[in-house]
């Protein structure tokens, strides 16, 4: 999965082990890290590791993470969409995305995620995909609900975490019902 994706407004490229920089000052951004790391700020050699196992993930034709950049005017480096693997319970790809602050709330993550999980299910390599997200974050579990995610009944939440997953049907029936992408 190396190919870059193009949105309405976005161009999503792999991300690779040259944006571990870019990468690493998003996730000290105190929303993002809170979001995603449950407030731990992850040092450059974690964003390094992180980026590079994704580079390693397209490498493999495995779906990793994506750079999100403003196609008009460009921008490039406003966040990051895509698929890693916790290994905890089983090697499902899990669905993480984050925007840096000043670009949140135009519906640019729908956009990204939309993109991704359209690239991801049409491969047909995926049948499932899963989310987690903080309860409290009302905006991400609005968006990933309007997708179709559903309660995932299997998967223990950490205290304050909701487990979501989307099953391939679901999301295809969903764009194919709505005439396009599936949300909602």
């Amino acid at each position: 999965m190396t190919a870059i994706l193009l949105s309405e407004r976005l161009r999503l490229a792999p991300l690779t082990g040259q944006d571990a920089a870019p990468l690493h000052q998003l996730l000290l951004e105190p929303a993002v890290s809170q979001g995603l790391f449950e407030g731990r700020r992850l040092s450059r050699e974690q964003a390094e590791q992180l980026a590079g196992r994704s580079e390693w993930s397209h490498g493999q034709g495995e779906p990793g993470l994506w750079t999100l950049a403003l196609r008009q005017p460009v921008v490039p480096w406003i966040g990051f969409a895509g698929f890693w693997s916790f290994g905890v319970d089983d090697e499902r790809p899990e669905l993480s995305y984050a925007l840096a602050p000043a670009w949140r709330a135009r519906g640019y993550a729908a956009e990204a995620v939309r993109t991704v999980l359209g690239a991801v299910f049409a491969s047909g390599a995926i049948r499932e995909i899963r989310a987690t997200t903080e309860a409290a974050n009302l905006a991400s579990l609005r968006l990933l609900q309007r997708i179709g995610f559903l309660p995932d009944g299997q998967r223990a939440a950490r205290r304050g975490q909701l487990c979501l997953r989307l099953p391939r049907g679901v999301y295809l029936g969903r764009a194919l019902a709505a005439g396009g992408p599936a949300d909602g």
